[in-house]
């Protein structure tokens, strides 16, 4: 009974390391933007909307009031972290 769960489960894995690797192939294959430096837009692309926003905005909102500016969270799901991803990732960009 053992043998049979452990030989699923490294099937799995050799599944799942598949998956990413072709990923991986897909990826750097991928034609990207000339706008793009190859990152992720991430806080960058909303600085710059929020930038671009017009000034009169504030005064739409209820007394002209500003929102108070709400402090930005990141949420990790360590779940994530007990895949082989991270860690191909890592090894991909730093090695």
């Amino acid at each position: 009974m053992k043998n049979q769960r452990g030989s699923k489960f490294e099937a799995s894995i050799r599944r799942e390391n598949g998956a990413f690797e072709s990923l991986i192939r897909q990826k750097s294959m991928m034609m990207i933007p000339v706008d793009q430096s190859g990152h992720c837009l991430g806080l960058n692309s909303t600085l710059e909307s929020d930038l671009n926003t017009p000034q009169n905005s504030v005064t739409r909102k209820a007394g002209g009031r500003k929102e108070a500016d709400k402090e930005m969270q990141v949420i990790v799901d360590i779940r994530e972290f007990m895949s082989n991803l991270p860690n191909v990732l890592h090894q991909m960009f730093t090695g």
